[in-house]
């Protein structure tokens, strides 16, 4: 079984990875064209807000009690899936 330690640094590392990866994407949204701009624009915004709500969970999880923090870890896993999806989504989408 995973500590409480074990997993945020976990997390903290794929953090800093998926990090990366939206900056590469805004990198390249800002070579796109003008009409695709706004668009890629929107999608990273609504990224950057499920990233840093992602975060906020981790550090619940961070602060939880042991007893609490297998709760908390489970709503952390939960937003980190979905920051992922949607991640995985736009890339495709845009084809980045």
């Amino acid at each position: 079984m995973t500590t409480k330690d074990q997993f945020t640094q976990m997390m903290e590392t794929q953090f800093k990875e998926w990090q990366s990866q939206l900056e590469e994407v805004k990198a390249l949204a800002e070579k796109a064209e003008a009409n695709m701009r706004e668009e890629y624009d929107k999608q990273i915004e609504f990224l950057k807000n499920m990233q840093d709500d992602a975060w906020d969970q981790l550090q619940k999880v961070q602060d939880a009690s042991e007893q609490a923090w297998q709760e908390a870890r489970e709503q952390a896993e939960k937003q980190w899936q979905d920051f992922e999806k949607q991640l995985k989504s736009f890339t495709e989408q845009f084809k980045l």
